[in-house]
């Protein structure tokens, strides 16, 4: 899977289905700026939907039988689509988010332990409380600074690093290491990805 963050306020989006699941992903849509949703009743037939209008189509709450027709109907007008608890019908998954501000943390297990991912999130939300909301401004500050001295992508990685430990913000971080590299493939694990301002940097973990 690929991680990325989409600026989901310039692309239109279906949600087919109600009930407490449909709710939830209209949750997650409004909390990430969505503003053009459009709702359907999983009781109208998917074969009247203009799926062509949508680059993105979520699933919650149906049968399965009309979950397939959906799918059919939207990957035939070349939706990205995502059917909660239907891994084989999944273009996409939600992962478990953490949001402080534009700082964005996510944690995905391409949709085969949900739950886990909830965990994970979970203890990132305690490593990076909600005052790290306000502290963006700061760091974004810094980065502007430093760019400004014609500093390299690594003297500014080095920098916030040094910066998060001096003021304890972060548990201490270990230097960077090139022991998976040294083993060959990275160990399988939860995507962790953090994003500020629609960029993104996944890490395996």
């Amino acid at each position: 899977m690929l991680p990325i963050v989409i600026d989901v306020s310039r692309i239109r989006i279906a949600l087919v289905g109600e009930g407490e699941r449909a709710e939830r992903r209209l949750g997650l849509l409004e909390s990430a700026g969505a503003l053009l949703v459009s709702r359907f009743h999983s009781s109208v037939a998917p074969e009247t939907i203009d799926f062509g209008h949508y680059t993105l189509v979520y699933v919650a709450g149906c049968d399965s039988e009309t979950s397939g027709r959906i799918a059919r109907q939207a990957r035939a007008k070349g939706c990205l689509l995502n059917v909660e608890d239907t891994r084989d019908l999944c273009d996409f998954h939600s992962p478990a988010v953490v949001r402080r501000g534009p700082l964005v943390l996510s944690v995905s297990t391409d949709g085969l332990v949900p739950g886990l991912a909830g965990v994970i999130a979970e203890y990132l939300g305690r490593i990076f409380p909600p005052v790290w909301a306000t502290r963006m401004a700061f760091l974004a500050a810094k980065r502007r600074s430093l760019h400004a001295l014609d500093a390299t992508h690594r003297d500014i990685r080095e920098a916030f690093r040094h910066e998060l430990q001096r003021r304890n913000w972060v548990p201490a971080l270990p230097a960077p290491s090139n022991s998976h590299k040294e083993l060959g493939n990275p160990p399988r694990g939860p995507l962790i990805t953090a994003s500020v301002d629609g960029g993104a940097a996944p890490r395996r973990e």
